[in-house]
């Protein structure tokens, strides 16, 4: 069984134009494509409730197909299975159009033939012939389940020949195959400023929209040019000037519409008014532009991240800095090509934090962090991390100054003072890396053994300045890390200091030292850098000789 489209029965002032229409083939075939191909689910209900007629998008929205439906009432427990829920919703339907005649935007949910749950905004008004008996109802429901804003109004119905167009918000016009005006609805007078008056029976209203005559003989030649080949148009773009001046963008939808003998008897025009979004866009490219051209010029590297970490943007000095082209670095993880595999996991997690929380060390501005380049040298970092709207999508902003350089002076600058303050001091001390190669040997233990720092540093041979043979000195064992050694070699003599974290102390003679031996109570203490690396061991020597002879232990 075909969608039906017109119920059988009385005349009455209800279908009164749809019987004039009747007597112009074309004209029926107007309202029968209207109805048949609206967008919006439009039925007829018998007042046996029975389904009389069923148009192609109650069947699409639905799932339920006009053979299922017509002639019978099922359809409502088949889209309402749940009883309760059922008798709800129909004791509210009838109340209200019991006291109104009328049901305007009473929205239900009810369950496709698929199982899907879809919310629909229901519209319906009760028909009556001439003698006051009840026709039945025309009910009309819009798809309102993925629509994100206001509900959408449906206007009520005056005539049944106007159904959505007159009052949809979308621009509907209809033009015959001169071009002349013959509906022209409420959302066009608003849009354009003209009213139905001015525009109905006439073709001038194109050249009031588009006075530009070339732009108008363009837009013209691209419409004809489309129809010609796809008999309808869509979401086609031009820019109008309405009544008071304005200039808006509109998207057009156009479809042509046939008679029954096939020839076009005219035009479904729709327009939508999309000048926000056209000003949004044009905003939104000219911020992106902006930020472009910001951040090209930009001595630091920046790079645009979106939630997991891929690269959206990166500009030449991050390629410089990183070693990695813009072509190669774009759509793979910032953290994953230079992040070391100890703090990839680290970085990530710390990533994931701050774009979903705003929190965590990522927050901080600026942070420092470790990084290496495209050949694997470490860089030292200054990040700040910030969110930014980009293209549509939250991405993180990321700003990072090579501080490599600064460490290093700083560096340099420390290891300057200490050297300074500690070949300054009276008290003689050596230092060895984690090697056991001598890095510091001050000018009192130049003085105190007869050994130059210039004949030991960078060897192994401090112990001669203490020992006949070789063998540890304190601060070897603790390079070593060889704790329970300590007292192997030096017995009850050592102790752990109480002052000083990771030092051991001991007294001892030496005999190889002066012309009868000394005693010296001397200080090993491990030096760890800021990652807590042992990276050397400093001992520090002081002769306790005098005491030792004349204060015995």
């Amino acid at each position: 069984m075909e969608d039906q489209v017109i119920p059988a029965g009385k005349n009455n002032g209800v279908f009164q134009g749809w019987a004039a229409a009747q007597k112009n083939s074309d004209l029926s075939r107007f309202f029968e494509n209207i109805i048949l191909n609206a967008k919006l689910w439009m039925m007829f209900l018998d007042t046996g409730r029975n389904v009389v007629i069923w148009n192609k998008a109650a069947g699409e929205i639905s799932g339920y197909s006009g053979d299922e439906v017509l002639g019978n009432n099922t359809i409502w427990r088949l889209i309402y299975p749940d009883a309760g829920y059922r008798r709800t919703v129909t004791e509210k339907i009838l109340e209200s159009i019991k006291e109104n005649k009328i049901l305007d935007n009473f929205e239900t949910t009810i369950r496709t033939k698929n199982g899907d749950a879809k919310k629909i905004s229901w519209n319906t008004r009760e028909f009556f012939w001439d003698d006051g008996e009840s026709a039945g109802f025309i009910v009309i429901g819009d798809d309102i389940t993925a629509i994100a804003e206001a509900k959408t109004v449906i206007h009520r119905y005056a005539e049944f020949q106007k159904s959505v167009i007159v009052n949809a918000k979308l621009w509907m016009t209809f033009l015959d195959i001169q071009n002349n005006v013959v509906i022209w609805n409420k959302a066009a007078e608003e849009i354009t400023g003209y009213s139905r008056d001015e525009v109905v029976g006439r073709d001038e209203v194109w050249r009031w929209l588009y006075p530009d005559i070339q732009y108008r003989r363009d837009v013209t030649r691209k419409i004809k040019d489309i129809l010609r080949n796809n008999k309808e148009l869509e979401n086609f773009e031009t820019k109008i000037l309405t009544k008071n001046g304005i200039t808006r963008d509109i998207s057009w939808n156009t479809r042509e519409l046939n008679g029954e003998d096939g020839i076009c008897i005219g035009y479904i025009i729709v327009g939508n008014d999309i000048t926000e979004k056209v000003l949004a866009k044009k905003e939104i490219k000219e911020s992106e532009e902006l930020f472009h051209g910001i951040a090209t010029g930009a001595s630091d590297a920046i790079a645009l991240l979106d939630e997991n970490g891929i690269i959206r943007y990166w500009n030449p000095a991050a390629e410089k800095l990183f070693g990695m082209s813009s072509d190669n670095a774009l759509n793979t993880n910032f953290f994953s090509l230079f992040s070391s595999l100890q703090s990839r996991d680290k970085n990530q997690t710390d990533f994931r934090t701050f774009f979903e929380s705003q929190k965590g060390p990522f927050i901080k501005s600026p942070c420092l962090l470790s990084m290496q380049n495209n050949s694997g040298e470490i860089l030292n970092l200054e990040m700040s991390l910030a969110s930014l709207q980009f293209k549509g999508m939250w991405n993180a902003l990321g700003i990072f100054r090579d501080i490599t350089g600064r460490i290093e002076a700083e560096h340099r600058e420390r290891e300057m003072l200490l050297n300074a303050l500690l070949q300054g001091s009276p008290i003689p001390q050596f230092m060895i890396d984690k090697n056991h190669a001598v890095v510091f040997w001050n000018r009192a233990l130049e003085e105190y053994s007869g050994m130059k720092a210039a004949d030991v540093i960078g060897s192994d041979q401090h112990w001669r300045a203490f020992y006949e043979e070789k063998r540890p000195c304190m601060a070897d064992l603790l390079v070593d890390n060889a704790i329970d050694a300590i007292n192997q070699w030096y017995g009850k003599k050592s102790s752990k200091s109480q002052l000083v974290e990771d030092a051991y102390e001991a007294t001892d003679f030496f005999p190889k030292m002066g012309k009868t031996g000394k005693w010296l109570y001397f200080t090993a203490a491990v030096i760890r850098n800021s990652e807590g690396n042992v990276i050397g061991v400093l001992e520090t020597l002081e002769d306790i000789t005098d005491t030792m002879l004349y204060n015995p232990r």
